[in-house]
């Protein structure tokens, strides 16, 4: 077996690698070396890339979908240091051979008319490289035929996949199974499948198994011991009887391979009418209890985002399968769409069906992903977007400050982020397992806003107060004594059913101005009536009444009381509980459970409750977060998820923006959250030269136009 020295490929950089053609190793029945200039059989490749920096057809072959459009490849995501290539039995892809072209051995040609931009690499195997399966009597073709063999290319190579090839012998196919790790720091956004250094280094590897023809018989190498004659994998060789023409469409020419990272995009996708990424939320309500959307009351302002779930492991070569399992999992071969339902194929991530990767994960998180959307316990609380010590954040502004990847400066590009596919379902509901502790997401930051306008308009008066709460100012000709700056005592705001309250006495007032109503009589007593089925009455006092309230009836307050009894166990009861406690904070050394009570007691009929948090870049104020699942293969219906609906496929473009939110999103602190999200929260809610023709496939464009409702 033939095989590069594994320590050219160490702790050495690639500008190593470029100059690693000084001595070649490689042991076979002992170690011996031979130089650059020694005997060998050589063999050549062309290859083709998009064009650094030149417009791409976002389009794809054979089974591949592709939503359309044009994308602009940038240098670093086109560049080729060197080419990892692979000879490999056809009919399982046992390991034959393989070798290294550096970066000296890749020659740019700009190609013709209808004909892409290429790069020729040149490589050399020893002279005895191929012995092994030329001895192989499961290779031997049938008379006046020649040997298929799958070739395989990778561009950018690192230590893992050498690693497995160094430990293969002839014959192997572990080494179809190699996989990278995925480190990452912090908001660091490299990893081992892409980086900017030496001029950038995607990994790439063949997007189809490619099989092609050499000779029947290993004496015809003899034809090819020099780099100026060598066998070509893309073209014609030989003349006579004896051309083996490896040029032909369908089984031949170039070798396709795509990047093994996908990317992610994103544009300010906010009205043109509201500041950028600020989407109005909460509205007046008109004379028919409509919004009044030209009377805004509150906005939130998008300045940050991260991303979740990043899954820390990426196999070198594609494979798709009937469920996104491992087992029956067909290699380079394309995903299929699919049409309603039927008739596509699943991804097979690398954690899929692996021991203690399950359908919700139940814990391990960090196993398995970079910046786990969960914590270990499965709990979320949205700490991790405020210090940015968990999640991949970063401010939006610096994204939308980077690198424009179309030519309307629209779209910029974000970052890079490995293949993550769910596996199906089991019966009909194939698309099950897609949930929030297995999928890739995006969660975005955003700080509320109260509509400082609405100060100077005839506006009740708790909507100011959450307006000037909202803003940080003080009441009408009161002085700011204290300006928020305590998550356990600065007011909380309240939402529900898509109507936003600062303080509870606020929310207690508007749930008896629902459901409250009342004639005088004759002889001017007070005849209350009750609407106790209202949502927000039901909300707030639960099963019984109200208790002793003012109200102003004819111009005077008025103290009344309703004879119905409190129901003890409602939101309001427990305030009052809280309230009268010096409404203390959580303490898990105290006996008070009041915090709690109050705590459990709101989110379980519906309220959201929203505390006052100290951001590092917007200081003190109220924030929410927008929690979002990559979509790859929409199905265009949002109460119904599809197979590989949700996931992040290698070598795609997903372009994102956020083209409406129409509510406040979720708390920072779980506990304040009646929908905060689990695990199982579903989405929808080596030494030849050789010259290798590879076209590196465009990024497929998927734009995803997203809605917070």
């Amino acid at each position: 077996m033939n095989r590069i020295s594994k320590y050219l490929f160490g702790a050495a950089a690639l500008a190593l690698l470029a100059g690693c053609s000084d001595e070649i190793v490689h042991d076979d029945n002992g170690n011996g070396s031979v130089t650059d200039d020694g005997p060998g059989l050589y063999i050549g490749v062309n290859f083709s890339l998009p064009g650094a920096g030149q417009g791409t057809r976002s389009t794809t072959d054979g089974d591949d979908s592709s939503d359309g459009g044009e994308e602009i490849g940038t240098k670093v995501e086109n560049n080729i240091n060197e080419v990892l290539l692979i000879l490999a039995r056809q009919n399982d892809n046992g390991l034959i051979a393989y070798t290294i072209v550096p970066e000296q051995k890749i020659i740019y040609s700009p190609g013709a008319e209808d004909v892409k931009p290429f790069y020729t690499a040149t490589a050399k195997f020893f002279e005895n490289a191929l012995d092994d399966y030329y001895a192989d009597a499961t290779t031997v073709p049938q008379p006046g035929q020649n040997r298929d063999v799958n070739v395989f290319v990778v561009c950018n190579p690192n230590n893992w996949i050498l690693d497995e090839l160094e430990k293969a012998q002839y014959g192997s196919t572990d080494w179809t199974n190699a996989h990278s790790k995925v480190t990452v720091n912090g908001q660091q956004t490299e990893g081992v499948i892409w980086s900017s250094g030496n001029g950038g280094n995607f990994l790439m590897s063949n997007s189809r198994i490619a099989t092609r023809q050499i000779p029947a018989a290993l004496a015809a190498w003899d034809n090819y011991t020099t780099e100026d004659k060598c066998f070509h994998l893309s073209d014609t060789n030989g003349t006579g009887e004896n051309v083996i023409d490896n040029s032909a469409a369908g089984n031949g020419g170039a070798i396709d391979v795509q990047r093994a990272a996908a990317r992610f995009d994103f544009r300010d996708g906010s009205p043109s009418d509201t500041p950028d990424n600020t989407y109005n939320v909460v509205f007046l309500k008109d004379d028919s209890n409509k919004d009044d959307t030209n009377k805004p009351v509150v906005s939130v302002t998008l300045n940050k985002m991260a991303l979740v779930n990043m899954t820390n492991a990426c196999y070198y070569f594609k494979r798709v399968s009937a469920n996104g399992l491992p087992a029956d999992a067909q290699l380079c071969s394309p995903e299929k769409p699919w049409t309603n339902g039927s008739g596509g194929n699943y991804v097979v991530s690398y954690y899929n069906g692996r021991t203690g990767y399950t359908i919700p994960l139940e814990g391990n998180y960090s196993n398995f992903f970079n910046y786990p959307f969960f914590n270990e316990d499965g709990s979320i609380d949205n700490t991790s977007i405020q210090n940015g010590d968990r999640w991949g954040t970063v401010r939006i502004e610096d994204v939308l400050k980077s690198t424009a990847n179309d030519a309307s400066n629209t779209y910029k590009i974000w970052r890079y982020c490995t293949e993550n596919a769910i596996p199906a379902g089991s019966g009909p509901d194939q698309s099950k397992n897609e949930v929030n502790g297995n999928s890739t997401g995006i969660v975005f930051k955003a700080r509320i806003n109260g509509n400082e306008a609405l100060l100077n308009e005839s506006v009740d008066e708790s909507v100011k107060d959450l307006i000037r709460t909202l803003q940080n100012q003080p009441k009408e000709n009161t002085p700011l004594t204290a300006p928020l700056h305590d998550t356990n005592t600065d007011p909380i705001l309240y939402s529900f059913n898509g109507l936003f309250y600062v303080t509870w006495p606020n929310v207690v007032k508007a749930a008896i101005k629902a459901s409250f109503s009342y004639t005088v009589t004759t002889a001017g007593a007070i005849e209350p009536e009750w609407n106790r089925s209202n949502s927000l009455y039901k909300a707030v006092f639960g099963d019984g009444g109200v208790g002793r309230f003012t109200w102003t009836i004819n111009g005077t307050e008025t103290t009344l009381t309703d004879t119905m009894e409190p129901d003890p166990n409602s939101p309001n009861s427990m305030w009052n509980t809280w309230n009268a406690a010096g409404r203390p904070a959580d303490n898990p050394d105290d006996d008070n459970d009041s915090h709690d009570n109050f705590k459990k007691a709101m989110t379980n009929a519906g309220f959201t409750l929203y505390q006052s948090s100290n951001d590092a870049d917007q200081g003190w104020g109220y924030y929410c977060y927008y929690y979002y699942w990559n979509r790859h293969n929409d199905n265009l219906n949002n109460g119904v998820m599809g197979p590989m609906e949700f996931a992040v496929v290698r070598n795609n473009v997903y372009k994102l923006a956020v083209t409406g939110i129409h509510a406040v999103g979720h708390p920072r602190i779980s506990e304040n959250d009646p929908d905060k999200p689990t695990p199982d929260t579903p989405d929808e809610d080596t030494k030849l030269y050789i010259t290798v023709q590879c076209r590196v496939l465009p990024w497929v464009v998927r734009k995803n136009d997203i809605v917070f409702d």
